[in-house]
């Protein structure tokens, strides 16, 4: 059995400008690909979750989502510049779908036709 899950990568890093000298700021930018089924709602709760704990950890003030935007202590922040909503689920019953089933039934008599869609609202 294949689970899927909400995708997560690490895309840019932004820290020092020099060497051997310890960057004042540090960003890093991360891309979610929402899971089907699943809200980036429920994304922003996860990372909270993982934010609060980092920010224990590191007597740090935390500001998750918050639209701070330059707090005056030592911090935390995570924030959100583009939400996209998740794509609604194509009908697979109806007339366009019966056209596309039978068509390729009738050419391709056995070949299964079934829905499919890939996660994240990417084109497909």
């Amino acid at each position: 059995m294949t689970y899927t899950q909400t995708s997560v990568a690490v895309d840019i890093i932004n820290g020092g400008v020099k060497v051997n000298a310890l960057p004042e700021r540090v960003s890093a930018t991360v891309n979610h690909r929402v899971n089907l089924g699943e809200h980036p709602a429920q994304v922003h709760k996860k990372i909270e979750k993982l934010a609060k704990e980092v920010a224990k950890k590191y007597n740090l003030t935390l500001h998750a989502f918050d639209d701070i935007e330059e707090p005056s202590s030592i911090h935390l922040t995570a924030s959100n510049d583009h939400t996209l909503e998740p794509a609604p689920v194509t009908p697979t019953s109806g007339v366009v779908y019966d056209v596309l089933s039978g068509t390729t039934r009738g050419l391709y008599p056995d070949v299964k036709m079934a829905p499919g869609i890939m996660t994240g609202n990417t084109g497909t």
